[in-house]
């Protein structure tokens, strides 16, 4: 609902794995791979493809 709405005011938007990988880019957090296993954890569920290449966008190998 919030996409959509975001959408039709079109308003930039950003998802859970990008606000993880802001994060990173400006210092907030040490580890996204971390993050994202406590993400994951919590619930959340994201592919190990997608975790992996999230990390290599950020630098984390």
């Amino acid at each position: 609902m919030l996409l959509h709405l975001a959408t039709s005011l079109q308003c930039r938007y950003i998802g859970t794995l990008g606000m993880v990988a802001l994060a990173k880019k400006r210092g907030v957090i040490h580890s996204v791979h971390e993050t994202l296993g406590r993400i994951q954890d919590a619930g959340l569920w994201v592919s190990e493809s997608l975790v992996n290449e999230i990390c290599r966008t950020v630098g984390e190998q």
